[in-house]
């Protein structure tokens, strides 16, 4: 049989009764809310739907960071009247500037963790008592 084709098989026919796809359907849901008496919310879900922080949040939070960089640089003007009191040279007041900078750095850098850890109210309590 050389030069010959071999011939595909006959494909059986399905009428419209037969079922093409064995498994179950499935239900998609996409980014349903479940109730929590259907069922208990998986870890890292809440039951309860994520709300959107409003301008007020944001005006309080602009705030607080606006004051808290007004604290730090609070002492950069008392440095010309120190360097004149104290008779430091420019180096001096350059030195302390930076040795300032650096202490504020680390100190939130530590007790930032620490609040972390602990918690921001203890570490609150005990910075102003």
């Amino acid at each position: 049989m050389t030069g010959s084709v071999p011939q595909p098989a006959s494909e059986p026919a399905f009428d419209d009764q037969s079922p093409v796809c064995l498994a179950p359907p499935i239900e998609v849901m996409v980014n349903a809310v479940r109730s929590s008496t259907e069922n208990p919310p998986r870890h890292g879900e809440t039951a309860v739907p994520a709300r959107r922080p409003g301008v007020g949040s944001l005006v309080l939070l602009a705030s607080i960071v606006i004051s808290l960089l007004a604290a730090s640089s609070a002492p950069n003007p008392l440095y010309a009247r120190y360097a004149a009191a104290w008779r430091f040279s420019p180096i001096t007041t350059t030195v302390v500037f930076g040795a300032y900078a650096i202490a504020v750095l680390l100190s939130l850098l530590i007790f930032g963790r620490v609040s972390d850890h602990i918690g921001r109210r203890p570490v609150v309590l005990a910075a102003l008592g």
